[in-house]
């Protein structure tokens, strides 16, 4: 229904030679443009709502103005929590392909953005606007979303991943469990993530199934970031990840920094511009 979060796999188009344009046919390294428009996408809009929920928690934080403060806790009563514009709470219909399936558990890697969410929240907390009432309430939509995240079918696809979305997969709802009280759950999932180091990274930082893509730098620096936020949410758990004698996150970063600070080409595909905005994060 209109609650549910909606996004498409932009890898598929409307078949021109059908009227309806159904079922969509594939087409390989040219992007539908409509993935990224807000009137036919979720993914946008939330990327869009992250990015100003994140920007208005920090303003918030270091300014005190209560007008950012009150702002950000409209936009988060919108999102999550008002009965006429609320979001449900999972991504069933994430990553869609109309006429040929309703989702799939690739859609589950947008809602990394909620980790940013989940932080101007907690930086929000100190502010008259956002009230411990609407603060609880938040966590229970979170705690229903964890459940979907770890009990549907997709959320059990995304986690079974060995690619960067099974990295994801497990920061996200790392996140979510730290978010909503449950420490000792979050450290469980933390350490499932460690285990995936001796899978997804070799001694010396290369990281197989990210270099084997067609924008194999962009994917590697992607999967790097997802166990740096990782370590991060650590911190928060008891658990050093980033001085562990077993992390690769040291190696990994040494391996591609050469390449994006342009000192060193990049051995492997890179077919489009890497996004500034991963850059930056390192």
């Amino acid at each position: 229904d209109r609650h549910d979060y909606l996004s498409l796999d932009s890898s598929w188009w409307p078949d021109s030679g059908k009227s309806d344009g159904l079922p969509y046919v594939r087409r390989i390294g040219a992007p539908n443009p409509a993935a990224k428009e807000t009137e036919f996408s979720d993914a946008e809009r939330l990327r869009h709502f992250a990015d100003a929920m994140e920007t208005l928690g920090l303003v918030w934080y270091y300014q005190r103005e209560e007008i950012y403060a009150t702002k950000g806790a409209e936009f988060l009563r919108a999102w999550f929590l008002d009965e006429t514009t609320r979001m449900n709470p999972h991504l069933k219909y994430a990553q869609s392909v109309p006429g040929v399936h309703s989702g799939q558990e690739e859609g589950i890697l947008e809602g990394r953005h909620f980790i940013r969410v989940m932080q101007a929240a907690l930086w929000l907390i100190t502010s008259e606007a956002w009230t411990d009432g609407d603060h609880a309430a938040l966590q229970d939509w979170f705690r229903a979303y964890l459940n979907w995240l770890e009990t549907s079918p997709q959320g059990r696809d995304e986690r079974n991943a060995n690619s960067n979305h099974g990295s994801w997969y497990d920061t996200q709802t790392a996140a979510v469990a730290l978010f909503v009280g449950e420490t000792e759950r979050a450290r469980d999932i933390l350490n499932r993530l460690r285990t995936r180091w001796a899978i997804q990274f070799l001694p010396n930082g290369d990281q197989p199934f990210e270099q084997s893509r067609a924008d194999s730098l962009h994917d590697s620096v992607f999967n790097l970031l997802a166990h740096l936020t990782a370590a991060q949410l650590g911190r928060h758990t008891g658990l050093d990840l980033w001085g562990d004698p077993a992390s690769p996150m040291e190696s990994a970063l040494r391996r591609v920094l050469p390449s994006l600070s342009g000192r060193e080409p990049w051995p492997h595909r890179q077919e489009r511009d890497l996004d500034s905005d991963y850059v930056l994060h390192l």
